[in-house]
């Protein structure tokens, strides 16, 4: 397995990731960076990492893997200047809600990059909401820039070792699955909870409301960030969604009676997606 980790940025994801890490793997040698001394000092107190820097350029030029765990727009330029800075064979990941954007990093020899991505997570933000809980028996995407590099089966099987499912899917087919699984549901969040602004709706506001919108707590810059970078899907998703509100409305102005096979076939097809 791999002896010395980097996992640059510790905030919810990448905190939870080096608790994670910490607690299957602890003779691993740990390495964080974040700017943030306050965060620095709480993921070495929670000995998630054996030490803490502020720039990539701090850490040790010897890693054998190095997780980007930075937001979404931050991460191509922290993969480029982690690849100049490390000097020994090295495994580049990260943990982006999008992988198309990242297929094209240019590395040196004997540097691999294999995309993640943990179907896990938070809609808060911060190192002190992370843990160990976070990231819990939940499927992890491997997105390998060349599939057949001889360095994904080690870090599938690493992934594996944390108790985490390994699912492996080209950057295409995550981008499309992600735009339909978590990018759209987050953006129907907002627009319910948009829908709210100027009715007196306090009063009648219970657990429905706060479990079918719960993303949208999201940080306002990740959407916007999965919105530039997987425009496209998010786009076709959302008119496939747009045509399917006008059949609501047909069916509501005619006969509401035949939303009940609509709905129906809405509860069996979650049922089948969340059996438990």
């Amino acid at each position: 397995m791999y002896k010395r980790i980097g996992i640059v940025g510790l905030g919810v994801m990448g905190g939870s990731l080096a608790a994670r890490i910490a607690q299957y793997y602890p003779d691993t040698e740990r390495y964080g960076v974040d700017p943030d001394r306050t965060t620095q000092a709480r993921a070495c107190d929670n000995g998630w990492v054996m030490a803490a820097v502020s720039s990539i350029s701090a850490l040790p030029t010897a890693l054998d893997l190095v997780i980007v765990c930075t937001p979404i727009a931050q991460v191509r330029v922290a993969l480029i200047e982690a690849s100049e800075h490390i000097q020994s064979p090295v495994t580049f990941s990260d943990i982006a809600s999008v992988k198309t954007p990242f297929m094209s990093v240019p590395l040196k020899a004997n540097q691999h990059y294999i995309g993640g991505h943990p179907m896990m997570g938070s809609e808060k933000m911060g190192i002190e909401h992370a843990g160990l809980q976070i990231l819990d028996s939940g499927q992890y995407v491997v997105v390998p820039q060349v599939p057949e590099c001889p360095a994904v089966p080690l870090f599938i099987q690493w992934i594996a070792g944390m108790a985490m499912n390994p699912v492996v899917l080209d950057a295409h087919a995550h981008d499309q699955g992600v735009a339909l699984t978590s990018h759209i549901p987050y953006l129907m969040a907002c627009l319910t909870v948009g829908a709210t602004q100027g009715h007196a709706v306090d009063p009648v506001v219970g657990p429905g409301l706060r479990d079918t919108t719960r993303v949208a707590a999201h940080d306002p810059v990740w959407g916007v960030a999965v919105c530039r970078e997987n425009t496209a899907a998010i786009a076709a998703g959302l008119q496939n969604i747009r045509d399917e509100l006008d059949h609501i409305l047909g069916m509501l102005k005619t006969d509401p009676n035949q939303l009940f096979s609509w709905l129906v076939s809405a509860k069996n097809r979650r049922d089948t997606l969340f059996p438990n």
